[in-house]
């Protein structure tokens, strides 16, 4: 078996165990350009597809780190204009204030806005500046709410 053959094998064992396991497949490593690419950082794709794995699974809305700065204040904007979306978390005295971090801002909002709205996978899209991820984003006493 040539290498191309054992990588093929490789991939199938893989997907096999996933399967076996229960995993949804759609939360397979992804390559995420601006982290840290730790192999327990998961980041669920776009396939819809899940295997075993109901609806009650912990999911949190971040952004990506590569959003631009005009698309970050255009999120934040965005989501503290919503119904029951309470900023007052990512403003001084909350439990999220972190400035000037826009990124931590807009991920806490957003993350606001796409429980809210039932945690669907298009309540987390922001114009392509979303990322639905498996692993609690939480830090110190800034918790997202799962």
């Amino acid at each position: 078996m040539g290498k191309e053959g054992g990588i093929a094998a490789f991939i199938c064992l893989l997907l096999v165990f996933y399967v076996q396991l229960e995993v949804p497949l759609s939360q397979v490593l992804v390559n995420n350009p601006g982290h840290d690419h730790k192999p327990n950082h998961y980041v669920k794709s776009n396939i819809n597809e899940k295997v075993g794995l109901g609806n009650g699974s912990r999911t949190w809305c971040i952004v990506k780190p590569s959003t631009s700065q005009e698309k970050l204040d255009d999120i934040i904007q965005y989501c503290c204009t919503q119904p029951n979306v309470d900023c007052k978390v990512i403003q001084a005295g909350g439990s999220c204030y972190r400035p000037p971090n826009k990124i931590s801002d807009a991920s806490v909002v957003m993350n606001i806005y796409y429980h809210l709205n039932g945690r669907h996978d298009f309540n987390c899209d922001f114009k392509g500046s979303g990322l639905i991820v498996t692993r609690d984003p939480s830090v110190d006493k800034c918790i997202y709410r799962a």
